[in-house]
Protein backbone atom coordinates (compact mmCIF):
# COMPACT_ATOMS: atom_id res chain seq x y z
CA UNK A 1 0.00 0.00 0.00
CA UNK A 2 0.84 3.63 -1.20
CA UNK A 3 0.56 6.54 0.66
CA UNK A 4 -0.77 9.69 -1.01
CA UNK A 5 0.18 12.50 -1.90
CA UNK A 6 -2.55 14.30 -0.30
CA UNK A 7 -1.65 12.09 2.89
CA UNK A 8 1.70 12.91 2.97
CA UNK A 9 0.73 16.69 2.48
CA UNK A 10 -1.42 16.66 5.89
CA UNK A 11 1.29 14.31 7.72
CA UNK A 12 3.47 17.32 7.05
CA UNK A 13 1.06 19.86 8.00
CA UNK A 14 0.35 18.42 10.99
CA UNK A 15 4.04 18.02 12.28
CA UNK A 16 5.09 21.25 10.99
CA UNK A 17 2.32 23.33 13.28
CA UNK A 18 2.65 20.83 15.79
CA UNK A 19 6.93 21.33 16.35
CA UNK A 20 6.03 25.12 15.80
CA UNK A 21 3.89 24.92 18.80
CA UNK A 22 6.50 23.04 20.89
CA UNK A 23 8.77 25.98 20.30
CA UNK A 24 6.33 28.61 20.98
CA UNK A 25 5.53 26.64 24.08
CA UNK A 26 9.20 26.32 25.21
CA UNK A 27 9.72 29.92 24.48
CA UNK A 28 6.68 30.90 26.95
CA UNK A 29 8.17 28.52 29.28
CA UNK A 30 11.59 29.58 29.09
CA UNK A 31 10.13 33.32 29.61
CA UNK A 32 8.43 32.17 32.67
CA UNK A 33 11.31 30.68 34.66
CA UNK A 34 13.66 33.22 33.42
CA UNK A 35 11.53 36.24 34.96
CA UNK A 36 10.90 33.67 38.08
CA UNK A 37 15.07 33.23 38.48
CA UNK A 38 15.34 37.04 37.87
CA UNK A 39 12.94 37.75 40.74
CA UNK A 40 14.59 35.97 43.05
CA UNK A 41 18.11 37.19 42.56
CA UNK A 42 16.53 41.06 42.32
CA UNK A 43 14.77 40.14 45.78
CA UNK A 44 18.09 38.55 47.16
CA UNK A 45 19.98 41.54 45.87
CA UNK A 46 17.97 44.01 47.47
CA UNK A 47 17.44 42.14 50.97
CA UNK A 48 21.26 41.14 51.32
CA UNK A 49 22.86 44.57 49.66
CA UNK A 50 20.65 46.79 52.27
CA UNK A 51 20.46 44.99 55.33
CA UNK A 52 23.44 46.82 56.44
CA UNK A 53 22.03 50.42 55.65
CA UNK A 54 18.75 49.54 57.46
CA UNK A 55 20.15 49.74 60.32
CA UNK A 56 18.66 53.09 60.87
CA UNK A 57 14.99 50.85 60.46
CA UNK A 58 16.03 48.76 62.92
CA UNK A 59 15.94 51.52 65.73
CA UNK A 60 11.87 51.65 64.81
CA UNK A 61 10.47 49.43 66.62
CA UNK A 62 7.57 49.05 64.54
CA UNK A 63 9.51 48.92 61.51
CA UNK A 64 12.03 46.41 63.21
CA UNK A 65 9.64 43.69 62.86
CA UNK A 66 9.08 43.99 59.33
CA UNK A 67 12.71 43.99 58.06
CA UNK A 68 13.01 41.08 60.19
CA UNK A 69 10.21 39.53 58.19
CA UNK A 70 12.07 40.58 55.12
CA UNK A 71 15.40 39.08 56.11
CA UNK A 72 14.22 35.94 57.26
CA UNK A 73 11.97 35.41 53.96
CA UNK A 74 15.44 36.14 51.81
CA UNK A 75 17.35 33.80 53.92
CA UNK A 76 14.57 30.99 53.44
CA UNK A 77 14.93 31.80 49.97
CA UNK A 78 18.86 31.86 49.82
CA UNK A 79 18.43 28.00 51.46
CA UNK A 80 15.95 26.64 48.71
CA UNK A 81 17.43 28.41 45.49
CA UNK A 82 19.22 25.84 44.58
CA UNK A 83 16.48 23.02 45.00
CA UNK A 84 13.98 25.48 42.45
CA UNK A 85 16.83 24.82 39.68
CA UNK A 86 15.18 28.08 37.49
CA UNK A 87 18.58 28.65 36.28
CA UNK A 88 18.96 24.86 34.93
CA UNK A 89 15.54 24.78 33.67
CA UNK A 90 16.30 28.22 31.84
CA UNK A 91 19.48 26.61 30.17
CA UNK A 92 17.86 23.23 28.88
CA UNK A 93 14.90 24.88 27.70
CA UNK A 94 17.11 27.64 25.86
CA UNK A 95 18.86 24.73 24.33
CA UNK A 96 15.46 22.90 23.29
CA UNK A 97 14.15 26.26 22.10
CA UNK A 98 17.21 26.28 19.69
CA UNK A 99 16.53 22.62 18.19
CA UNK A 100 13.18 23.30 17.39
CA UNK A 101 13.95 26.48 15.78
CA UNK A 102 16.22 24.64 13.89
CA UNK A 103 13.61 21.75 13.01
CA UNK A 104 10.88 24.42 12.26
CA UNK A 105 13.02 25.77 9.44
CA UNK A 106 13.64 22.33 8.15
CA UNK A 107 9.66 21.42 8.24
CA UNK A 108 9.11 24.16 6.18
CA UNK A 109 11.63 23.92 4.13
CA UNK A 110 9.90 20.48 3.12
CA UNK A 111 7.04 21.47 3.40
CA UNK A 112 7.47 24.04 0.67
CA UNK A 113 9.27 21.27 -1.13
CA UNK A 114 6.73 18.43 -1.35
CA UNK A 115 4.29 21.51 -2.41
CA UNK A 116 6.06 23.01 -5.13
CA UNK A 117 7.02 19.30 -6.58
CA UNK A 118 10.77 19.76 -6.08
CA UNK A 119 11.13 16.32 -4.64
CA UNK A 120 8.92 13.14 -4.76
CA UNK A 121 6.29 11.88 -2.45
CA UNK A 122 8.52 8.74 -0.83
CA UNK A 123 11.21 11.52 -0.41
CA UNK A 124 9.13 14.21 1.69
CA UNK A 125 7.56 10.84 3.42
CA UNK A 126 10.63 9.71 4.75
CA UNK A 127 11.99 13.27 5.19
CA UNK A 128 9.26 14.14 7.63
CA UNK A 129 9.66 10.82 9.75
CA UNK A 130 14.08 11.97 10.11
CA UNK A 131 12.88 15.38 11.42
CA UNK A 132 10.19 13.74 14.05
CA UNK A 133 13.19 11.47 15.10
CA UNK A 134 15.30 14.44 15.59
CA UNK A 135 12.36 16.27 17.31
CA UNK A 136 11.69 13.38 19.74
CA UNK A 137 14.82 12.69 20.69
CA UNK A 138 15.88 16.34 20.98
CA UNK A 139 13.03 16.65 23.66
CA UNK A 140 13.74 14.70 26.37
CA UNK A 141 14.67 16.08 29.50
CA UNK A 142 17.04 15.38 32.20
CA UNK A 143 15.99 13.52 34.75
CA UNK A 144 15.97 15.91 37.38
CA UNK A 145 13.51 18.57 35.20
CA UNK A 146 10.04 18.42 35.52
CA UNK A 147 7.73 20.14 32.80
CA UNK A 148 4.12 20.14 33.40
CA UNK A 149 1.24 20.90 31.46
CA UNK A 150 0.60 24.48 31.55
CA UNK A 151 -2.44 25.40 30.05
CA UNK A 152 -2.83 29.67 30.22
CA UNK A 153 0.88 28.90 28.09
CA UNK A 154 -0.73 26.14 25.48
CA UNK A 155 -3.61 28.71 25.00
CA UNK A 156 -1.18 31.44 24.06
CA UNK A 157 1.13 29.45 22.22
CA UNK A 158 -1.87 28.01 19.80
CA UNK A 159 -2.52 31.52 19.47
CA UNK A 160 0.95 32.18 18.16
CA UNK A 161 0.94 29.10 15.77
CA UNK A 162 -2.67 30.53 14.48
CA UNK A 163 -0.95 34.08 13.91
CA UNK A 164 2.29 32.17 12.42
CA UNK A 165 0.45 30.03 10.12
CA UNK A 166 -2.01 32.95 9.25
CA UNK A 167 1.51 35.57 8.54
CA UNK A 168 3.50 33.01 6.55
CA UNK A 169 0.77 30.45 5.08
CA UNK A 170 -2.14 32.77 4.76
CA UNK A 171 -3.37 29.15 6.62
CA UNK A 172 -6.22 29.67 9.21
CA UNK A 173 -6.55 26.93 12.15
CA UNK A 174 -9.65 25.83 13.43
Amino acid sequence: MQITKEETYRLLWNQMQNSKFKEFYIDLLLEKYQKRDRTINIFLVIATSTSISAWAIWQIPYLAWLWAVIIAISQIISLIKPYLNYTKYAKELNEKHFLLQTLNVEYEKLWVSFKFEKISNEQAFEKAFELKNTLTKGMNFSDDIIISDNKELQVKAKEKVAIHLKTNFNHKTP
